[in-house]
């Protein structure tokens, strides 16, 4: 079968086999290599049935179709997803059923909107995934197999370190750039760039601790994780206060030093400044404290594995440490608050039994006619303990020799239908509390009316402190108004939000929790850019005049810019000035958006 195989795709035998931690777009570029052809449809046609969806270096699809053209020598559709893709670094934070569909789009004809539903396109981060390599691999694949190839732990999101040799990954000039979009290639020194060589000088590289080099270790554990598991969201968030209790980030009452964790997640985040896919970090304090409050909270859409794994390193150290802490949390042995579950399922079975005994001491008084006192003893609990589970359950009792004064009795009950509270009700009669106390609990919906009563109680005082302070400030809005008397407001909220929204003023505009963005500042940074990579191009290569795709291709940042050009004249103006021999400017804008 090997023979027919090799025959077929006209390849030969040592090539058939992956390379140590090869990514299928390797293989497949290896294999266009050594078969001559010219063109990378060709190749994508006779490997996966389709002249582009096999060129795709991060998202390919039509694997099953490339594992029936390859008769499963090289491993069946899952187990080349899982290990030679991306893609199992985005799913443990995504449902069973989005991994699943991500997986039958890969092994179908067409992606769809794969990337969309796992949260890539909305995230702020690159969503190109830019092929990486590092120069130190490249040599040794060359001296052990005599080719350099993608290795498959750098191209996951957040390695920018070699994790073997400690070094700055160098990025790929193609493919994610746009250029020679659907072209298959292997790495080599003329095609690479070290985008973040200067900008990251500071950092040193061979420290096991510095935050760049843990983020790239966490992002290849997490794509290494087991496939079908998928992050217990709950746990998640308890490990992650867990986490904040050790950095001394919690309050006695349980709550959170925002302000506290906003500077020092700030100023740990200024390890990425220097890297482009890593531009949605938040670098400012109350970006960074925004950031925690919605990853503390229940998800309702996806977030980019990239801000939980910043988020975890910072708390953690590394992914090991996190990972020992989330499993300790998921077997219940850790907790912010403490929480003793076998504790808790003890106190479960107890209330189960309590129950169990309720309803076996109903039924003796409801069915075999015992008095309460002998259904009391049957059960084993004391009198006064029945008396209350009898007037839980609407069974009066007859009063006792050693009870109120009917006078009193009647006065109490008419101050508790009122919502008095004990202590007005004590001072008012002079009786005790536990008086009180057993009163409201053996006379039959005694205690329900009492509570209606002090919530009604409540409600007309809040009601009226609303009013009150609304028609103090007439022309305030609702957020003024709820800032002056926030209890006032949490508890109409909850109990009255009818009334409340009927009784409020006006609610302004809300205001968007997306940073603005400063189009002065982005523009004159991108045309600085733009005008220095010009400088150095033309001294390096004796040229006045640079081609537009030379441009596009060396600085990826500008591609995502392309639909706000009109708001960025001056990097239309260094464009424009870069490529003027050769096109109006009109005609460049036209270029730029084909591009795009």
């Amino acid at each position: 079968m090997q023979a027919d195989l090799l025959s077929s795709l006209e390849l030969p035998s040592p090539m058939m086999g992956w390379l140590p931690d090869e990514s299928l777009f390797s293989l497949v570029s290896r294999y266009h290599l050594i078969s001559g052809r010219t063109k990378a449809g060709e190749t994508s046609l006779v490997l996966f049935g389709d002249e582009r969806q096999g060129a795709r270096h991060d998202f390919p699809s039509c694997i099953d179709r490339f594992v029936e053209k390859t008769h499963g020598i090289l491993g069946e559709s899952k187990d080349i997803i899982h290990g030679r893709t991306i893609l199992p670094f985005y799913l443990p934070f995504r449902s069973v059923d989005t991994q699943r569909d991500a997986i039958s789009a890969m092994r179908g004809a067409s992606l769809g909107s794969t990337k969309y539903r796992l949260g890539i396109l909305t995230s702020r981060f690159r969503a190109n995934h830019p092929l990486k390599a590092c120069r130190d691999c490249m040599r040794n694949d060359r001296k052990i197999h005599h080719v350099a190839y993608w290795h498959m732990m750098h191209q996951y999101p957040g390695v920018w370190i070699c994790p073997v040799h400690k070094t700055l990954m160098q990025e790929s000039l193609l493919k994610s750039t746009g250029v020679n979009r659907f072209g298959l290639c292997l790495p080599h020194e003329s095609i690479l760039s070290e985008q973040h060589k200067t900008s990251l000088n500071s950092i040193n590289f061979s420290d096991p601790s510095s935050p760049v080099f843990q983020l790239a270790q966490s992002s290849i554990a997490l794509a290494n994780c087991d496939q079908g598991f998928f992050i217990d969201f709950r746990c998640l968030v308890n490990t992650y206060l867990v986490g904040l209790n050790k950095k001394n980030l919690c309050t006695r009452m349980g709550g959170l030093k925002l302000v506290k964790i906003g500077s020092d997640f700030a100023d740990y985040s200024t390890a990425f400044a220097g890297i482009h896919e890593l531009g949605a970090i938040p670098s400012k304090p109350e970006e960074a404290a925004s950031l925690l409050g919605r990853l503390l909270r229940m998800p309702r859409s996806g977030t980019h594995p990239l801000r939980h794994l910043v988020l975890i390193n910072w708390l953690f150290g590394n992914w090991r440490a996190f990972w020992s802490t989330y499993s300790q949390v998921l077997r219940g042995e850790n907790f912010i608050n403490s929480c003793d579950f076998d504790a808790l399922k003890k106190l479960e079975i107890t209330k189960e039994v309590a129950n169990l005994r309720k309803v076996e001491f109903v039924d003796l008084i409801r069915l075999k006619r015992l008095s309460v006192t002998a259904a009391s003893k049957q059960i084993g609990i004391a009198v006064g303990t029945g008396m209350a589970w009898a007037a839980e359950n609407g069974i009066g009792t007859p009063l006792r020799s050693k009870t109120l004064k009917e006078s009193v009795r009647i006065q109490a009950i008419k101050f508790i239908k009122e919502g008095a509270s004990k202590k007005q009700i004590i001072a008012e009669l002079e009786i005790s509390e536990q008086t009180v106390t057993r009163l409201l609990r053996n006379e039959v919906g005694l205690r329900d009316a009492w509570k209606e009563a002090i919530f009604g109680c409540q409600r007309e005082q809040h009601r009226k402190n609303w009013l009150s302070i609304c028609k103090l400030h007439p022309n305030s809005d609702l957020k003024t108004i709820r800032m002056m008397i926030q209890a006032t407001y949490i508890w109409l909220y909850r109990h009255d939000r009818e009334w409340l929204n009927k009784q409020s003023p006006k609610q302004l505009p809300r205001a968007s929790t997306t940073p603005r963005v400063d189009w002065d500042i982005r523009d004159a940074q991108i045309a600085e850019s733009v005008r220095k990579f010009g400088l150095t191009f033309g001294v390096q290569n004796s040229v006045q005049t640079i081609p537009l795709w030379k441009i596009y291709q060396r600085l990826p940042q500008l591609k995502a810019k392309i639909s706000h050009l009109d708001r960025m004249p001056l990097t239309v103006q260094a464009l424009f000035e870069l490529t003027k021999p050769r096109v109006t400017k009109t005609r460049m804008q036209q270029k730029l958006k084909i591009l795009g």
